[in-house]
């Protein structure tokens, strides 16, 4: 009965062996034949704090994701112009707790704007407290870019 099992564990494997062999074969044959191509450029634009003072330049259609490092930002008004920026659904928190004391602010805020006609627009973003009722000193309670709409 030994003998039995072990030979059937033998062609198992074996068998498993031969199936992985020719799925790894089929996809690099998908990915070296050009299955789906690279874009040039995504649909979505993501800006962070680190490009406050920017102009991003936008198509009609693109997505701008701006991801701000700090529970405590708020944009109001979202866009300067609701005409060729609007926002996308609700400004989105999302608190980090591990490894967070208590009122520091941690986690991110991400908001959605949508590009619907050629134009220029402002988003700007503000903070009162730069952690743990700090408040911000110099330039770090606020955010700006200029987004231009072709």
């Amino acid at each position: 009965m030994r003998r039995d099992q072990a030979r059937f564990l033998r062609f198992g494997i074996g068998g498993a062996s031969v199936l992985l062999v020719v799925a790894l074969g089929a996809l690099l044959a998908n990915v070296s034949s050009g299955a789906s191509p690279p874009t040039s450029r995504s649909d979505v634009v993501t800006v962070t704090f680190a490009d406050k003072g920017k102009t991003v330049d936008l198509r009609v259609g693109e997505t701008l994701r701006v991801v701000l490092d700090n529970t405590y930002w708020s944009t109001n008004p979202p866009s300067s112009n609701s005409a060729s920026l609007v926002q996308r659904g609700e400004v989105k928190v999302y608190p980090r707790l591990a490894g967070c004391v208590a009122g520091e602010g941690c986690g991110t805020v991400i908001t959605l704007f949508r590009a619907t006609a050629a134009g220029t627009a402002m988003v700007s973003a503000s903070r009162v407290s730069c952690g743990e009722a700090l408040r911000c000193t110099g330039g770090n309670g606020s955010f700006e870019i200029t987004v231009r709409i072709q």
